[in-house]
């Protein structure tokens, strides 16, 4: 697995700082600790879109592919949020390995903060990989909330996009 940490020089506990830990976290393929700079209520709407999708789920595919090792949907619907999430990105990233590597194979650099409100903020970082032989860069904005004097990442809403299209599909068929 390519490994690209970031320089972290920002004061603990930033939202620089915790975006910056996140991705060093991810790099590393450490997914509970990626896990743990998520936001608790995050997690939990996003588990139970899941557990949604194991209801309607008769063919038990997706349990079968992305949670290898859980028996059947009362076992996944009795697994905590946090749990389940680090169980996704592991099965997620090791069927995808070529996403996996677009990730990881990125140069980030923040370029700007934004607050929303003294809970809210979002950071503005300029991605570049290299694609054949130019370097093609991206602005993309990530959300992290304060929650108790502490910030997490949000998740995306390209992830929640792709898990209700992940539940209209199997819920229609």
């Amino acid at each position: 697995m390519l490994f690209r940490s970031l320089k972290n020089n920002y004061e603990i506990g930033t939202p620089e700082w915790t975006l910056t830990e996140y991705q060093n976290k991810f790099s590393a393929g450490d997914y509970e600790s990626v896990v743990s700079f998520i936001a608790k209520k995050d997690l939990d709407s996003l588990k139970l879109m899941f557990d949604e999708i194991v209801k309607f789920d008769t063919t038990k595919q997706l349990l079968l592919t992305l949670f290898p090792g859980i028996k059947d949907s009362n076992e996944f619907i009795n697994l905590p949020s946090d749990k389940f999430m680090v169980y996704f990105l592991d099965s997620f990233y090791r069927l995808n390995p070529e996403l996996l590597e677009a990730q990881l194979n990125v140069k980030i650099e923040i370029i700007g903060k934004l607050f929303e409100n003294k809970n809210l903020v979002h950071i503005l970082t300029r991605n570049t990989r290299k694609i054949g032989e130019e370097n093609v860069s991206i602005v993309v904005a990530t959300s992290l909330k304060k929650i108790n004097g502490k910030w997490y990442r949000s998740i995306q809403d390209g992830i929640i996009q792709v898990v209700h299209q992940l539940k209209k599909n199997i819920v229609n068929h």
